[in-house]
């Protein structure tokens, strides 16, 4: 399978079982669930580069 979608990230908590084949495909609002999962940057390896961090973090208040 092959994802057309770049993945800018990862969680480590998921679920792919669906009852219908067609609920495999998540939109907007269901990848935004997905986000809060999702585990802070981690540090830099000592000698890496830092980059700025080009994507927002969702603020939870």
């Amino acid at each position: 399978e092959v994802c057309p979608f770049e993945a800018l990230f990862w969680t480590p908590e998921y679920e792919y079982s669906e009852v219908r084949i067609a609920d495999l495909l998540h939109d907007k609002e269901r990848l935004g669930e997905w986000f809060e999962t999702v585990p802070d940057f981690e540090g830099y390896e000592a000698g890496a580069q830092v980059k700025q961090k080009k994507v927002p973090r969702k603020e939870t208040s």
